[in-house]
């Protein structure tokens, strides 16, 4: 919990120094925190972090990266939520587009695959992730387009599945939904919107949010 350049930098040495010996759901609680923390920076659009924080941070995000790179393997839906929900701060951080795009190709590989048994909380951190990736990817012309293709068929697993287990979210999560369908009918192309049938999503989130309404934190 301390936000300390020494703190971030040291993790960051070990990492590089050991990092095989790492278990991998250390290292993406690592990169939940580096999340973490870059959001809490970034509160209202503005930078509260100072820039020494934000480059260590940014230096343990590429550590703890390259120690992932060669253990795809291992990844679990802990790992593939992780790193699908980071992968926009990547670039930010130095990490070379192949890595990132091999990472990122490797989350959304154990995603199509093991969506059914994500525990509702990783649906919905995987939606939110998935669909910021996605349209960033679908912005940023032929540099963009191998992410698009590649989280295409991840976002359409998630929110197939999504339709139905919807009901098990948390108001927390809930809140991720929100977010993630927010972004789609503001900045999806109409036939995406419609293969991912985000009207029925949008109705079973209402249906929800008034079922559980007071269950949520004002």
């Amino acid at each position: 919990g301390l936000d300390r350049p020494s703190l971030w930098l040291c993790i960051s040495a070990q990492l590089d120094e050991c990092g095989d010996r790492w278990s991998m759901r250390a290292m993406g609680r690592v990169l939940g925190a580096c999340r973490t923390a870059l959001r809490q920076h970034s509160i209202g659009g503005t930078n509260t972090g100072s820039f020494r924080q934000d480059a260590a941070i940014f230096e343990l995000i590429k550590s703890a990266s390259r120690a992932m790179l060669t253990r795809g393997s291992d990844f679990s839906f802990h790992e593939a939520t992780d790193l699908v929900s980071i992968m926009g701060w990547l670039p930010h951080a130095g990490v070379p587009p192949d890595h990132a795009f091999t990472l990122l190709q490797t989350a959304c590989n154990l995603i199509q695959q093991g969506a059914n048994d994500f525990p509702p909380s990783y649906l919905a951190g995987c939606l939110l992730g998935l669909t910021s990736v996605h349209i960033e990817g679908q912005t940023k012309g032929d540099n963009g387009a191998s992410a698009h293709s590649t989280t295409l068929t991840a976002l359409r697993t998630i929110a197939a599945i999504l339709r139905t287990k919807l009901l098990l979210c948390s108001p927390q999560e809930l809140e991720l939904v929100a977010q993630a369908l927010q972004i789609l009918v503001r900045d999806a192309s109409r036939d995406l919107v419609w293969e991912l049938k985000v009207d029925v999503l949008l109705l079973v989130q209402q249906r929800e949010a008034v079922r559980k309404a007071h269950d949520f934190q004002v």
